[in-house]
């Protein structure tokens, strides 16, 4: 996996868990496997999520995504956006 550095573009393809004992949120299905742009948001902290070490992965604003962000985890062939 590619090592997530803060402040980054990125690129990858949603491949939504379903592994994991939680709920998909249905907004999210029609989306699996979609590729998106994304930037680093925040780490995603212990006590508040059923993702704790992972990055929450903003989408560009021009990307039709209902939720607020995508869990690290779920991006797969996740590659930095060249800079400039």
């Amino acid at each position: 996996m590619t090592e997530i550095e803060a402040f980054r573009k990125y690129e990858g393809t949603l491949k939504l868990r379903r592994d994991l004992g939680f709920e998909v949120h249905p907004e999210a299905e029609p989306f699996d496997g979609m590729r998106f742009r994304v930037r680093t948001g925040w780490r995603i902290e212990d006590d508040d999520s059923r993702y704790p070490g992972e990055y929450a992965m903003l989408v560009d604003f021009d990307q039709n995504w209902p939720l607020g962000f995508i869990a690290s985890g779920d991006l797969v062939d996740l590659q930095p956006v060249p800079q400039g």
